[in-house]
């Protein structure tokens, strides 16, 4: 039996990742049945000093913070051209100064007044949503056996060296709006009885498992492969094995059947087994989990409570039954179900945990702290529980606690993508920078291709003024996302530092053309062509720049260097 206890989303989402951009590359998630809140849903971060790249990963914002604005309004944009017009400006404000003969005009606007320098790319936008979402039922639990999942990390995609920008174009369509990533769900806590197959088990209320398996179920086994399937097929076509052995190839090609979410047929070999040994535990068990998954849920209960009235340990059928009321949206059944079963194991940390996320979903923090408080202290093993408590230390503001906790899911996890982004997102806002580095790394040996985990990478190297691994890394936010006009502009100013004037140029025209019209763009633009000795383009450039900034020091500077006065 499998007991699913999510760290999922109830009473507000804290960082709505993963997204892809978080966690695109994860096996899709499950929605957590009782609602314990995942470490996903971000809150506005005060803004970073300039010339910080901006982060779009950040977890909730300290309770003395204020949100950071939205962007600033455009004062004049003396760049833009109307049709037929040399140049527009905003009613009131001067007409910027015409650029001499032969200079080439800078791309369709000027910067902005007073707007921040270029920020990094935001493939998907930090996550505060104004309601916390509702629970929606989850999948069952996967009946079949499991074997234990390795996983080799993914390795890190190797920077490419930073391509030429393509040249800018005339009437470039508005970049794509940011998306709102949806919430990270973790994954479910694994229960013995899905993780050994049924032959080498017993079976509550059925005779107990053979001393040696026998020869005809040598292959059938609960492993969703084909040959597998066939031995099970074979055993159960044949029927000259005892009835024990005639039961278990039933259940096992019905795990494999769940497995491959062929659930109607599941469902009838089930059946057949019940019919062969009505008493058999599992095979009831495993045909609630069936009904459930097409949300049959009177039928699943039906089974369930035969179950109980066919073993002397209650609690694991009392904890799936739970979980099946909850599922249908009966918080009550499912609380009595938990209640009960803590009555007769009051030491279970499984029960705890569930009960935990029903008083998670019932907006009752404190009483779900202390669920996971007992689930803790009956085991310390379990990286689900920890995380979850994080969760909700993150929700009440409590980010030292919740550091602590995350620390023991990583530890107790090493690959738990979620708890690795969310704590080099903690680490980040408290200036230590070079564990965010560590964990925002370790997440990409885990998801290669995550543009958000690049792009807040991207941003402490930026403001520790590492130009080369800035540059690196907006390569591969920019190689997935050709449109991002934030990663362009601050890949243009890191070429710039690097050197690099021609690729500069480039990128900052495209990142004009993709609307980053801001003064520090073209100053940096205008820097790029006199370091060229393209001078009438440079004038142009720093003539836009005074356009919106008369006493603008840096384009009075650079006009007199090039003898305009």
């Amino acid at each position: 039996m499998r007991v699913v206890i999510l760290a999922g989303m109830a009473m507000g989402v804290l960082i709505a990742l993963l997204d892809p951009t978080m966690a695109q590359q994860q096996q899709p998630p499950s929605t957590p049945p009782f609602g314990l809140p995942s470490l996903g849903g971000s809150l506005p971060a005060p803004p970073p000093p300039p010339p910080q790249v901006q982060v779009p990963l950040q977890p909730p914002a300290p309770p003395a913070a204020a949100p950071q604005p939205p962007t600033q309004p455009r004062q004049q944009q003396p760049g833009q051209a109307a049709p037929g017009q040399p140049g527009r400006t905003a009613p009131g404000q001067q007409q910027p100064p015409t650029a001499a003969p032969g200079a080439q005009p800078p791309p369709s606007a000027a910067p902005r007044q007073g707007q921040p320098p270029a920020q990094p790319p935001a493939q998907a936008a930090p996550r505060a949503p104004a309601a916390p979402p509702t629970p929606q039922t989850p999948p069952p639990a996967q009946a079949a056996p499991t074997q234990p999942r390795t996983t080799t990390p993914a390795p890190a995609t190797p920077a490419a060296p930073a391509p030429a920008s393509p040249p800018p174009q005339t009437a470039a369509p508005a970049p794509p709006a940011p998306r709102v990533a949806p919430p990270i769900v973790l994954p479910p806590a694994p229960s013995t009885a899905d993780t050994q197959p049924p032959q080498q088990r017993a079976t509550p209320g059925s005779p107990g498992p053979l001393a040696v398996a026998p020869a005809e179920m040598a292959q059938c086994t609960g492993a969703n492969t084909p040959t597998a399937f066939t031995a099970c097929g074979r055993v159960i076509d044949n029927r000259r094995v005892p009835r024990d052995v005639l039961v278990m190839a039933y259940l096992n090609r019905a795990a494999i059947r769940l497995l491959r979410n062929e659930v109607d047929p599941a469902i009838r070999d089930l059946s057949d087994a019940l019919r062969i040994d009505p008493r058999s535990v599992d095979a009831l068990m495993r045909r609630a989990q069936a009904y459930t998954r097409r949300s049959d849920f009177d039928r699943a209960v039906a089974d369930l409570t035969t179950a109980l009235g066919l073993v002397t340990d209650t609690v694991p059928v009392l904890r799936e039954r739970a979980l099946v009321h909850a599922q249908r949206g009966d918080l009550s059944s499912a609380l009595a179900d938990i209640d009960a079963g803590l009555v007769r194991n009051p030491q279970d940390a499984l029960l705890y945990l569930q009960r935990a996320g029903l008083h998670a979903q019932r907006s009752q923090p404190d009483l779900a702290l202390a669920d996971l408080e007992q689930s803790i202290r009956f085991d310390r093993t379990n990286p689900v529980a920890f995380s979850s408590r994080a969760a909700l230390r993150l929700q009440q503001g409590d980010r030292e606690r919740a550091l602590v906790d995350l620390d023991e899911v990583i530890r107790l996890a090493p690959r738990d993508l979620q708890a690795l982004i969310v704590r080099g997102r903690l680490h980040q806002d408290a200036g230590r920078t070079e564990q965010a580095l560590a964990d925002y790394s370790a997440a990409l040996l885990i998801d290669g291709n995550n543009v958000e985990l690049y792009t807040a990478r991207a941003a402490i190297y930026w403001a520790q003024g590492d130009a080369r691994r800035t540059v690196a890394d907006l390569n591969e936010v920019l190689r997935r996302n050709a449109r991002n006009g934030e990663a362009f502009a601050v890949r243009g100013l890191a070429q710039g530092r690097l050197g690099n004037a021609e690729r500069a140029i480039a990128d900052l025209t495209q990142a004009i053309t993709l609307n980053v019209r801001t003064i520090e763009v073209f100053l940096a633009r205008a820097a790029a062509y006199e370091r060229r000795n393209q001078r009438q383009q440079a004038i142009a450039d720093f003539r836009a720049v005074q356009g919106v900034d008369a006493n603008n020091q840096t384009a009075i500077d650079g006009l007199r260097r090039l003898g305009q006065t």
